[in-house]
């Protein structure tokens, strides 16, 4: 007898039907039997026995249940609070972490996280795939290989214009606005430069990418009127610059996703919730 036939068992009356039991267990029916087969064989008793309106338990099998169901719901409860406790290996990009976790790392949570940052989602991707990090939180990538995700959080670009831009005078603006130009995009920022020409490809407008530009520099270009630049919004919040005006973009408004990717879908859902807990979302 194993603990997993205890668990097959308990699942089994729970569905109150071998083939729902067996596609909530991701095994066959003919294991899910053999596996319930094999457990009263080791007890010596008859647990269960099959009738049209799906499975009725023998007093052996009520006894069992009633008195390993609470033992199981317990043992997963020690699990969990036990694996919580573990340091966990968090990456994500510079783009959001120094926004997020910078401020809010010391917010009480159950994980204890060990935050690291990398300027693209492809270094983040390697360094989970050889099991260097437990999760990711990553821009634009709703699934990769056998991994496992969750979206976290969504947000819009706002246009960053000289506060001398005809354009500041409009509530919002549209991309058709912006094809005479000329646009800055962050030279260490793939994501961001890829979403911003994607964009526009499909509204069929070839934009003027005049120069790449570090990230620290972008709002003193704009600030000095040499043209246009894209900020997520989070970003765009904390500018200080007076001589800056932040646009909503309407009708095709640029937004970016970001996924949590780890191993397991139970990684996924736990630290998921710690995250959305911990970001304040």
């Amino acid at each position: 007898m194993n603990l997993q036939q205890l668990r097959y068992f308990v699942e089994l009356v729970n569905w109150n039907s071998l083939s729902k039991a067996a596609e909530a267990l991701y095994i066959s029916q003919p294991a899910l039997s053999k596996q319930i087969k094999n457990l009263e064989q080791f007890l010596g008793l008859t647990l269960l026995n099959r009738t049209s309106k799906g499975i009725e338990l023998t007093d052996d099998g009520e006894r069992l249940f009633h008195k390993i169901k609470p033992i199981l719901i317990e043992l997963d409860s020690i699990v969990q609070e036990m694996s919580s406790r573990r340091k966990l290996r968090v990456g994500a990009l510079i783009s959001i972490g120094s926004y997020f976790f910078s401020s809010r790392a010391n917010k009480e949570n159950s994980y204890q996280y060990s935050i690291v940052f990398r300027s693209t989602t492809t270094e983040l991707l390697h360094l989970l795939l050889n099991k260097e990090l437990d999760a990711v939180i990553v821009q634009d990538v709703e699934q990769f290989l056998h991994l496992k995700s969750k979206l976290i959080f969504q947000e819009e670009y706002l246009v960053a214009l000289s506060e001398t831009n005809q354009l500041v005078e409009q509530k919002e603006v549209e991309l058709l606005d912006l094809i005479e130009e000329k646009i800055f995009i962050p030279s260490s920022s793939c994501e961001s430069s890829d979403l911003v020409q994607k964009i526009f490809k499909s509204c069929d407008i070839n934009p003027k990418i005049y120069k790449e530009v570090q990230t620290d520099s972008l709002l003193n270009y704009v600030g000095e009127g040499q043209g246009i630049a894209f900020f997520p919004s989070i970003q765009a919040q904390k500018n200080t610059k007076k001589n800056i005006v932040f646009k909503k973009i309407k009708k095709k408004p640029l937004v970016r996703s970001f996924y949590l990717l780890t191993h397991s879908n139970k990684d996924t859902e736990l630290m998921g919730q710690e995250l959305t807990n911990l970001l304040n979302l």
